[in-house]
Formats: structure tokens, C-alpha cells, sequence
């Protein structure tokens, strides 16, 4: 049943991790006709899968793993920032998009349990993988959720964290005014430079993108 906090496809490494799951026990159940596999990927067929869900419901452990779900889902993304950024990035665009639904399962019941470390650890890289898969509209839907509740909870400069990511999918969506406005409130809230130079950089993008050269250069260079 605890294989039931799978969303989606999912490796014998996610498994074992996640679950403690075993291969040999994997195989039993792919006999069983329980799990399909595909490839290099494990698939609950969605009626079983939320059968298995409501089953795990009912014991104790199930909270537990929930979060190790969303753990491990996290920490993946984050141990990828690097290579999003390196000289394959596809690579590690290829693995994070065949979790993708256990990804943003992960980050939602982070969201939702307002576990911030390892949501924020793996922002920047969730944000690129957005920016690099085309997926604005997902990616800012996951910020707006994550937003709302660091603002809840007075989080400040993960907030700001949040907005500049947010703000970059608005610039991608040809949403300038409202990139703008997220950059604007942002801004107090931080004290990171670095934070704070990537939202310079992003209005500058902005102010670039509507015709305004000069405007654009001094944001930039701040």
C-alpha cells in the first residue's frame, strides 16, 4: 500500500528509497499484475493505485510516507540544479520530466505541511526546468501555491525567493505588468543579494522586452 504515494511512474531507486521496497517484491507485484513497467519505470494503474491510497490511509505510517514522497522527490530536483545549468542539461531535464507528477506532488505536500527547506532547495531548479520544458503556466501555478502560504506564515525572504522565480514565468507568459508588480513586491522583503540581483536582472528583462533600453541597462547593472 505505501507504494500507493507514487503519483506517477517511479524507479526501483524511488521505491526503495521512498517505501523500503525491494525488487524482489516489485517483481512479485509485477507478476501479480499489480505494476506495469515501462522501461526503467514502475506504473500503478490508477484505480489500484487509489485503492492501495485509501488502504495506506488507514495507518499511522502513512503521514511518514507522504513526506519521505515528497523528500525525495525534492531532493532529487535540487541535486539537478547544476546540471540544468551544465553542458547536457537534457539529461537532467529527462529524469525530472519522468517524475514530473511526483515532483509536483512533492512540492505541494510541502506546501501544504509548510516544510519550506527542501521546497526552497529546490526552487531555482524546478524553476529552470520550467523555463527550459516550456511549462510557464504549470510552474507558476506550483509559485502561486507555494507564495500564498510562505506569506501565511511570514516567511519573508523565502517569499522573496518564490516572487523572483514567479516574476520569471510572468516574463514568459508576455505578462510584464505583472512581473513587474511581483518584482516591486519582493524587493523589501530581501536581503539576499543575490536574490536581489536576480530580480534587477528580470525588470531590467522586462523594461528591455516593452522598448525601454536605458531604463532596462540601469536595472541590470545594479
Amino acid at each position: 500500500a505505501s507504494l500507493s504515494v507514487f503519483l506517477g511512474p517511479f524507479s526501483i531507486r524511488a521505491a526503495e528509497a521512498v517505501t523500503q521496497a525491494t525488487p524482489p517484491q516489485l517483481q512479485t507485484l509485477q507478476e501479480k499484475s499489480l505494476l506495469q513497467r515501462q522501461g526503467e519505470w514502475f506504473v500503478f494503474h490508477t484505480l489500484l493505485r487509489q485503492f492501495a491510497a485509501e488502504k495506506l490511509a488507514e495507518f499511522p505510517q502513512s503521514e511518514t510516507a507522504v513526506g519521505q514522497h515528497s523528500h525525495y522527490y525534492l531532493q532529487e530536483v535540487a541535486d539537478l540544479g547544476e546540471a540544468l545549468n551544465g553542458e547536457m542539461p537534457h539529461l537532467a531535464v529527462q529524469r525530472i520530466a519522468g517524475a514530473w507528477e511526483n515532483v509536483k506532488g512533492a512540492w505541494e505536500t510541502a506546501v501544504s505541511r509548510q516544510d519550506f527547506p527542501p521546497m526552497l532547495a529546490a526552487l531555482v531548479p524546478l524553476s529552470d526546468f520550467c523555463q527550459i520544458r516550456g511549462l510557464y503556466r504549470e510552474g507558476l501555478r506550483l509559485f502561486s501555491q507555494a507564495a500564498a502560504c510562505l506569506r501565511e506564515a511570514h516567511h519573508l525572504e523565502g517569499l522573496a525567493e518564490v516572487l523572483t522565480q514567479q516574476a520569471a514565468m510572468h516574463v514568459r507568459l508576455a505578462d510584464y505588468p505583472q512581473a513587474a508588480e511581483t518584482i516591486q513586491a519582493a524587493l523589501p522583503l530581501t536581503a539576499n543579494e543575490w536574490v536581489i540581483a536576480r530580480l534587477n536582472i528580470t525588470w531590467g528583462e522586462v523594461l528591455w522586452r516593452q522598448g525601454h533600453l536605458r531604463e532596462a541597462e540601469k536595472k541590470i547593472e545594479q
